[in-house]
C-alpha cells in the first residue's frame, strides 16, 4: 500500500487531531492553489457563468471537470483529456494558440497529478471529482456511511470552527437528498430527462414513481436494509401509480417492469407501452439509450385514434405551436387535457358560452374573416332572424362525443356535405356542395338551390361567400326573389302581401320564429313551402 492510501486508512481509524508534518506532504499542482487563479485570471473572460463559451465555465472544479459530458472534459491521469488537446500549442485554433503557459501548468496538473482538487496528506487527489475512485462519495460508501468519520475535522459542533465544514459545499447537509443525487444523479442514465431540472434543482416529490423516497437517509429501503446491512447498488425499482395507470381505452398487457439485464422499461403507462399505441417508436425504452425527445416516441404522432398532428388545436392547455409543450406539469399527468380550460363538452374545443360553434375556431381566431370562423354563428345562432338556427349536422358529420366516426379520425379540415344527416341542405332536391379555394356553398336549399333554381329574380345569391356573408347579407331577396321570379307570384307584390299565401310570416313579412331559446322553430326555411 503506498504511502497515500496508509494516510487515508489511518484518517478513518483515528481522528484528524492536528495537521501532519511538513515533510510528509509531497507538493503537486492542485486546483485550489494553481490551477483556479490561473484560469480566473486569463480563461475565464470567455468561459465563465456571464459568458459560457462553448457552454464551458472555467470558475469551478466540478465545470472545468465537465464530468456531465461522454467522455468527461478532464480525465484524471489521462493526456486524452479534451482540455489538453484544446490548449495543446500543436492542435490548439487561434484563439487557444497563445497559451504555452498554461498548457504546460494544465498538463501536469491532470497527468501528473491527477486533477488534484487541494494539496493534502489526508486526502486522495480526487476527493473533490466524482469520477475518481478517491472521491469522497464513493469513500464514505466504502465506510458504511459512517459521517461520524468525517465530523471530526468537518462537523459543525456548536462553539467549535471546523475546517472547512460539509455545509461549506453541502449546504442543507450532508444528509441531504441533493447531496448524493444532485450532478452525479442527474448525469446518469435518462435520470435527466425524467427529473424536473429548472434553475439547476432537481425535484426529488418524483422520485418515488420509480424508487422507494425514504423520509430519512437511514431508512430501511434506501442504503441500508431491514436488518442494518448495506443496501448495495443497482437501487430498487418500484414503479409507482402514474407508471401503472391505466387510461379508460388503452389495454394494459400487465404490470410496469423493468429489466436489470436489458436496463429497459415496459408496460409503463408514461412511455405509451401497453397502450393502443403500436405504431410508437420507443414505447419500451432503454435507460441508457439516450436519444432525441420527440413526441412520436411515447404514442403515436398522432395518435392512432386521431388524424389530426396539430396537437395544440385540442391540446391547447398543454401543448403550444409546433407541438411544444407549455405547461408540462399537465402532459403525462394521467389525465387528458382536451380543450380550453374552463370549458366543457363541445366548446372545449370550438365555439363558446354553450354554443359550440366558432368563434372561437381550432386555431383561437374569433373573426368571421377566417376560415374557421365565417358565419358559423349566422346559422346555428339565426342571427338573421329568417329562421330558427340551423343544426351542426346540416353541413357537417353528426357528432355525438369526442370519438364519433369523421370526428378527430380525419384530419383538418373539417369536411362539408360529406356523408352527412343533412335535412334542409338537401331539401327539395338540392345537392349541396363546398368549394373551400372559392369560399363558397352552392345548390345548398337554404340558400336557393334544389327546386328553388327556377327562381329567375336577379338579387338571388345561391353562393354566399363564406367569410363575409352574415346579419346583414342574409335578407328577404338573397335565396329567393322579392318576390320570387316565377309565374306564381306578381311582381309587384310586397312585404305584407307574403301572408296572404304563407304561415310562415307575420302580417309586416317578418319570419315567425317561436320557442324557447336552444329549441326555436320556424316554418320558414324548414324543407317545405308552407301554403295557406
Amino acid at each position: 500500500m503506498n504511502l497515500r492510501w496508509v494516510l487515508i486508512a489511518t484518517f478513518f481509524v483515528t481522528a484528524c487531531t492536528k495537521e501532519k508534518e511538513p515533510d510528509l506532504v509531497t507538493t503537486c499542482v492542485n486546483w485550489t492553489d494553481d490551477v483556479a487563479p490561473v484560469f480566473t485570471e486569463q480563461c475565464s473572460k470567455c468561459h465563465s457563468v456571464s459568458s459560457a463559451a462553448a457552454q464551458y465555465d472555467v470558475t469551478e472544479y466540478k465545470t472545468v471537470l465537465g464530468a456531465n459530458q461522454v467522455p468527461p472534459i478532464v480525465i484524471a491521469g489521462s493526456e486524452e483529456s479534451t482540455l489538453l488537446r484544446v490548449l495543446n500549442p500543436d492542435s490548439a485554433d487561434a484563439i487557444h494558440s497563445g497559451f504555452k503557459e498554461v498548457y504546460d501548468l494544465v498538463e501536469t496538473w491532470i497527468v501528473g497529478c491527477n486533477a488534484a482538487y487541494i494539496q493534502s496528506v489526508i486526502h486522495p487527489s480526487g476527493i473533490m471529482n466524482p469520477g475518481d475512485e478517491g472521491f469522497h462519495g464513493k469513500l464514505l460508501s466504502q465506510h458504511r456511511w459512517n459521517f461520524s468519520l468525517c465530523e471530526n475535522c468537518h462537523g459543525e459542533a456548536a462553539g467549535e470552527s471546523r475546517q472547512t465544514p460539509c455545509t461549506s459545499c453541502h449546504t442543507s447537509g450532508p444528509t441531504a437528498c441533493e447531496t448524493c443525487h444532485n450532478d452525479a444523479l442527474y448525469y446518469s442514465g435518462a435520470h435527466r430527462y425524467h427529473l424536473s431540472y429548472e434553475n439547476g434543482v432537481l425535484d426529488f416529490e418524483i422520485c418515488n414513481n420509480c424508487h422507494h423516497k425514504p423520509n430519512s437517509y437511514s431508512d430501511a429501503g434506501h442504503l441500508f436494509n431491514e436488518d442494518g446491512s448495506v443496501d448495495w447498488l443497482p437501487a430498487e425499482v418500484n414503479f409507482g401509480a402514474i407508471a401503472n395507470f391505466s387510461p379508460a381505452a388503452d389495454i394494459r398487457q400487465g404490470p410496469a417492469e423493468y429489466d436489470f439485464d436489458s436496463r429497459q422499461c415496459s408496460n409503463v403507462y408514461c412511455h405509451g407501452d401497453g397502450s393502443q399505441n403500436s405504431t410508437a417508436l420507443d414505447a419500451s425504452p432503454l435507460w441508457l439509450q439516450i436519444a432525441e425527445e420527440k413526441c412520436n416516441f411515447c404514442h403515436a404522432m398522432p395518435p392512432e385514434s386521431h388524424a389530426q398532428d396539430q396537437c395544440e388545436a385540442c391540446h391547447q392547455q398543454v401543448v403550444g405551436k409546433d407541438n411544444i409543450i407549455i405547461n408540462k406539469s399537465l402532459h403525462v399527468d394521467g389525465i387528458v387535457q382536451v380543450g380550453r380550460e374552463g370549458e366543457s363538452g363541445c366548446t372545449r374545443c370550438h365555439g363558446q358560452s354553450g354554443s359550440p360553434a366558432p368563434p372561437y375556431d381550432l386555431a383561437g381566431h374569433s373573426l368571421a374573416t377566417f376560415i374557421g370562423v365565417g358565419a358559423h354563428q349566422s346559422h346555428t345562432q339565426a342571427l338573421h332572424r329568417i329562421t330558427a338556427p340551423i343544426a351542426c349536422n346540416e353541413c357537417h358529420q353528426e357528432v355525438t362525443d369526442l370519438h364519433s366516426e369523421g370526428h378527430i379520425d380525419t384530419p383538418l379540415p373539417a369536411e362539408v356535405f360529406i356523408n352527412n344527416a343533412a335535412v334542409l341542405a338537401t331539401a327539395q332536391g338540392a345537392m349541396p356542395s363546398w368549394n373551400r379555394e372559392s369560399n363558397q356553398c352552392s345548390d345548398v336549399y337554404c340558400h336557393g338551390g334544389g327546386a328553388l333554381s327556377d327562381d329567375s329574380a336577379f338579387s338571388v345569391s345561391r353562393r354566399p361567400a363564406w367569410t363575409t356573408s352574415g346579419v346583414t347579407e342574409m335578407t328577404c331577396g338573397f335565396c329567393h326573389g322579392f318576390p320570387p321570379g316565377d309565374a306564381n307570384h306578381d311582381p309587384n307584390f310586397g312585404f305584407s302581401d307574403c301572408v296572404l299565401c304563407h304561415t310562415s310570416v307575420d302580417e309586416f313579412g317578418n319570419t315567425i320564429v317561436t320557442g324557447p331559446p336552444g329549441s326555436e322553430v320556424s316554418e320558414h326555411i324548414n324543407g317545405v313551402i308552407n301554403v295557406r
